[in-house]
């Protein structure tokens, strides 16, 4: 039987965050540091500390400042959640907001401490 889109794409960000991710924790606000996904592997992100170009709904282009990490959601539990924090190249971040993919993955906008 074919693998569905949403498989393949989890497959797919799976591969990246593996290849190109570091190594990340999460705490929820007000619960315990997580450093491995439900499935027992390192939690990783793929961190940019500065200088992403993103697309405005114009379609115009900006680039912005703000540290992001991009996550494969399944890999949170429990959720990844505005005001945990994310930790990443030994340095602790606030998740500010949170841009879903729609196919398993996200953008996490952060703010450093």
């Amino acid at each position: 039987m074919p693998s569905s889109w949403l498989d393949r794409a989890d497959r797919v960000q799976r591969a990246n965050v593996r290849a190109l991710g570091d190594p990340i924790s999460y705490t929820p606000a007000g619960g315990s540091e997580i450093t491995t996904t439900p499935e027992g592997s390192e939690l990783r992100g793929v961190f940019q500390a500065e200088g992403a170009l993103v697309t405005l709904e114009t379609g115009m282009l900006q680039r912005t400042n703000v540290p992001q990490v991009g996550v494969r959601l399944a890999d949170f539990d429990p959720p990844a959640s505005v005001g945990g924090l994310i930790t990443a190249r030994g340095t602790t971040y606030r998740i500010d907001d949170i841009n879903p993919d729609g196919e398993g993955g996200a953008v996490l906008g952060l703010s450093r401490l």
